[in-house]
């Protein structure tokens, strides 16, 4: 078994393993839309829902990332058809919203997506 196929497995364990069965993250992406009346506004617009692992990032993560001014608070876990994450999104997940720092397709091997999110105001 090569990396990418252990990662790939791992990965769908950990999706398994600690998805919540009674929420699902939402995946948005800021969109300029009409307004119906002429004009154009700006709203966050649904792009997919799936399962996700949302797992708390250790102390250690937290400490790193604020040396790099991009504190990453969770990582959520989904598979890679579900839908394509950047950061310019936002994730949704039990009523709250957190800004998408980085989407990382685990061993590129098209399977897993690792998303680091910071919670809070989302900008």
């Amino acid at each position: 078994m090569s990396i990418y196929d252990d990662s790939v497995t791992l990965a769908i364990d950990l999706i398994n393993e600690f998805k919540n069965p009674h929420s699902k993250m939402t995946y948005q992406e800021y969109q300029s839309v009409p307004d119906g009346v002429g004009g154009i506004s700006g709203m966050w617009v649904d792009q997919f829902e799936c399962d996700v692992a949302m797992i708390p990032a250790s102390a250690n993560e937290r400490m790193s990332a604020m040396q790099l001014n991009s504190e990453v608070t969770h990582h959520a876990y989904i598979v890679y058809a579900d839908g394509t994450p950047d950061s310019s999104g936002r994730v949704i997940f039990k009523g709250i919203e957190y800004n998408v720092k980085s989407a990382i397709n685990i061993a590129e091997a098209n399977s897993v997506w690792k998303i680091g999110l910071k919670s809070g105001v989302v900008t």
